[in-house]
């Protein structure tokens, strides 16, 4: 039987396709672990990303009552102890500021009094964490007078979050 040079050249690429396609299939199932492997792991990514914008969202909306304060409403430690326990007492005030977010700062307050009457501090915390933005009191150390009873030297620690101008 005779064929014609087309049909032979049409079987030939025939045989080329088929056995291209077997190679390809073959391959693809060799790869197939490792692309398996790699789609699970960028779909990890993209679940750990979106747990972390709805946490991103909800801590920004924790933002939105500092974001309504005025910047200039904040009350001067030092002034606020000075009413409290008179300038005399104070024996030193130190502050620093923490970054603690895009636009805000958490400011430590530690207020040094000496010679103190005890019952005017718990008067002092309750005024200074009224204020808005508060003082929250996060250190109390109390050293009481071996000589003078219901006095003594006592060392506050405050804190309150503050825009950042």
């Amino acid at each position: 039987m005779n064929r014609s040079p087309l049909s032979s050249v049409l079987s030939l690429l025939a045989c080329v396709l088929f056995i291209s396609g077997i190679v390809l299939s073959a391959s693809t199932l060799l790869r197939f672990p490792e692309a398996e492997r790699r789609l699970t792991k960028a779909i990890e990514a993209a679940e750990d990303l979106d747990a972390l914008a709805q946490e991103f969202a909800a801590l920004d909306a924790l933002l939105v009552p500092f974001n309504a304060l005025p910047g200039d409403a904040l009350a001067d430690p030092q002034a606020l102890a000075e009413r409290a326990f008179g300038a005399e007492r104070i024996e030193e005030v130190r502050q620093r500021a923490d970054s603690c977010g895009e636009g805000y700062a958490v400011n430590r307050i530690e207020i040094s009094l000496k010679d103190v009457p005890l019952e005017t501090v718990v008067p002092f915390a309750r005024e200074a964490e009224s204020l808005r933005p508060p003082l929250r009191l996060s250190a109390c150390t109390i050293h009481a007078s071996d000589t003078r009873p219901g006095v003594g030297n006592v060392v506050l620690g405050l804190e309150r979050i503050e825009r950042q101008e």
